[in-house]
């Protein structure tokens, strides 16, 4: 667990395609960056709004981030639409075994969603 925000954490999923990876010029690179900010959560609110912008200036990036706007579903439909880059600001815990991630409902209160779920 990072708690201090001079440390970056990141995970990554395993693959059981191990088909080659080609690399593409940073100019035809596309990203997704989806910062969960729930209302009901706004003392913990992740600010990861600026960092993104930063990392990601040069690079096409739909974001995902204001009230209502980082749903499982609006995540979902931006990834089918073909991304390079997945950033992904969001609280989450491991509850019983399952990891859980704190996405936005429509209405931008807190959605729990089972990690299970976005990587499916």
């Amino acid at each position: 667990m990072s708690l201090s925000s001079q440390v970056f954490f990141s995970r990554y999923l395993a693959s059981s395609d191990w088909r080659a990876v080609s690399s593409r010029a940073r100019g035809a690179l596309r990203a997704l960056a989806v910062v969960a900010a729930p209302a009901d959560l706004a003392r913990f609110s992740p600010g990861g709004v600026p960092r993104a912008a930063t990392t990601l200036a040069t690079i096409t990036t739909t974001v995902l981030a204001g009230p209502g706007q980082a749903t499982l579903t609006a995540l979902v439909d931006a990834l089918r639409e073909g991304v390079d880059i997945f950033y992904l600001v969001a609280h989450g815990a491991l509850h019983q075994g399952t990891p859980r991630l704190w996405l936005e409902a429509a209405d931008g209160s807190a959605c729990v969603t089972h990690a299970d779920a976005l990587v499916t």
